[in-house]
């Protein structure tokens, strides 16, 4: 059975804790392993619709209000048990942003109270460097000679050392730099 979500999040500057900080930064080059530090869950964003379905929610066109300012699309997500303490996390979706503006768009899961993130397929959009932010190895970037609207997918294979499956999921859209971020969050069920 795959779980459906179709959410939109509309970035709105959070002023709540300082995230992401150099201390939650990824491992240094040459490290294959991604963070797994605990992950800020904030809610700034409106569920349009959360249904298990077995097939992909469509995306719906967005409002005039909508259309003022970053978005982010969640078409499809799902979660499959491989094995025990192994499970396999499919999120399909799009992101939108102001054309000349830089932001930065990683996924992630958590998994009781430690997570992991990770940079997903961004079609059309650039691969930061490490001037561009401390979280450059886990994100992709939209550039002002990047299309603003992007079509992205990720297929991450999770392993829980406890046989915990991930609970959420979710993406972040934000500017290198930037303390605080908005993150849009999902219920993930594996099954």
């Amino acid at each position: 059975m795959r779980l459906a979500i179709r959410v939109l999040l509309s970035i709105k500057r959070a002023s709540t804790a300082p995230w992401p900080s150099s201390a939650n930064a990824p491992a240094p080059p040459g490290k294959a392993q991604p963070s797994k530090q605990p992950i800020p869950h904030t809610s700034n964003f409106r569920n349009q619709s959360s249904k298990a379905t077995d097939k992909p929610v469509p995306p719906q066109p967005a409002t005039t209000a909508e259309n003022t300012g970053p978005k982010v699309v969640i078409r499809s997500a799902s979660c499959k048990i491989l094995a025990p303490g192994k499970y396999r996390l499919d999120i399909i979706g799009d992101a939108t942003v102001t054309p000349l503006d830089t932001y930065l768009f990683y996924t992630w899961a958590s998994e009781g109270s430690a997570g992991t993130r990770w940079r997903p397929e961004c079609k059309g959009w650039s691969t930061p460097t490490s001037a561009d932010d401390s979280l450059w190895e886990v994100s992709c970037i939209h550039r002002s000679s990047d299309p603003p609207q992007m079509s992205w997918q990720t297929s991450r294979i999770i392993t829980s050392q406890n046989n915990q499956p991930p609970t959420n999921g979710g993406t972040t859209l934000f500017k290198p730099g930037m303390k605080s971020v908005s993150s849009l969050k999902f219920n993930v069920t594996c099954q």
